[in-house]
C-alpha cells in the first residue's frame, strides 16, 4: 500500500516498480482501465484522497498512462525535490563514513534526475568530516563514476584513521618553531621520522597519493630521500617570516 505521507514505509518510485512488476508477471494480460482500478486499490490515506480529488468517482476511470502522469507529478517530483534539499544540507557529523554513505545513496536514489552528477559529487564531498574532505584532490573528484568516487573516499578514510591511530607525529615544532633554538636542533631527522614499518597496502596507498614513506603525509611535495631538505627549507622560511614580522 502507498499512503503518500512523508513517513511512508515505501516510496512512490518503489510502489510503482512493484506495481509494474505485478502487471508484468500477471498471468492475464491486463488492459485499461483495469490496471488503473487495481492500482487505486493499493492507495490509502493521502494518496487515496489525492486520487478522489483529481479523478471524479462519477466518471470513467482514467487510462493507466493518464494515472501515471498525474501520480508522478504529484508524488515523485515532490519526493525528488525534497531529496535534493536534504542532499544540500547533509553532513557526516559524528557518524561513521559507511553510515553517511548509506544515507547519501538513499537520497541520491530519491533525487533521481533532479540533481546533476557534478552537484551530487560536490555535496557528497562537502558533507564529509573536515580531515577527510581536505584530503580529496581533483583526480578523486573526477573519478569515472560516483561508485568509484565512494571507493576512493573509503580508501582515504581508512588511511587517515590508520595514520591518526597508529603514528605519533610531532608537527608542533614545524608550525611553532622556537626562535631561540638552534636551527639544526629544530630539524633533526629523528624528530619527524615515523619508525613503524609500512605494510604493503599502506606503501601502495602512499605511492598512489604522492605520499612520503618517512612521515606518511599524502600529497606531499617531497619523498623520503629529500624529506630533511624540504623540512629545513620550510622551517627556514617560517623563521625568516616570523623574525621579519617581529623586527
Amino acid at each position: 500500500m502507498f499512503s503518500g505521507n512523508p513517513s511512508a514505509s515505501i516510496s512512490a518510485k518503489e510502489w510503482l516498480n512493484r506495481l509494474n512488476a505485478y502487471f508484468g508477471f500477471s498471468q492475464h494480460k491486463l488492459k485499461d482501465p483495469m490496471k488503473t482500478l487495481i492500482a487505486v486499490t493499493y492507495l490509502e490515506s493521502t494518496a487515496a484522497h489525492w486520487y478522489q480529488d483529481i479523478f471524479s468517482l462519477d466518471q470513467a476511470p482514467p487510462t493507466f498512462v493518464q494515472f501515471l502522469e498525474k501520480f508522478k507529478q504529484q508524488f515523485i517530483v515532490e519526493s525528488e525535490n525534497e531529496a535534493s534539499w536534504k542532499i544540500e544540507k547533509i553532513f557526516q557529523g559524528s557518524r561513521t563514513l559507511n553510515e553517511y554513505i548509506a544515507e547519501f545513496r538513499l537520497l541520491k536514489t530519491e533525487a533521481g534526475t533532479a540533481m546533476t552528477d557534478t552537484a551530487l559529487r560536490r555535496h557528497f564531498i562537502r558533507g564529509l568530516r573536515s580531515a577527510l574532505r581536505d584530503s580529496v584532490d581533483e583526480a578523486t573528484f573526477n573519478s569515472p563514476s560516483f561508485d568509484d568516487l565512494v571507493i576512493s573516499i573509503k580508501r582515504k578514510d581508512e588511511y587517515l584513521r590508520m595514520r591518526d591511530g597508529n603514528y605519533s607525529r610531532t608537527t608542533a615544532s614545524v608550525s611553532k618553531p622556537s626562535f631561540k633554538s638552534n636551527f639544526n636542533t629544530l630539524t633533526s631527522g629523528s624528530q619527524f621520522r615515523v619508525t613503524t614499518k609500512l605494510s604493503d597496502s599502506e606503501r601502495q596507498y602512499l605511492k598512489d597519493n604522492k605520499g612520503c614513506f618517512r612521515c606518511r603525509e599524502i600529497n606531499a611535495n617531497y619523498v623520503a630521500a629529500n624529506y630533511l631538505k624540504f623540512i629545513n627549507n620550510k622551517l627556514a622560511s617560517i623563521i625568516i617570516k616570523r623574525e621579519e614580522s617581529i623586527s
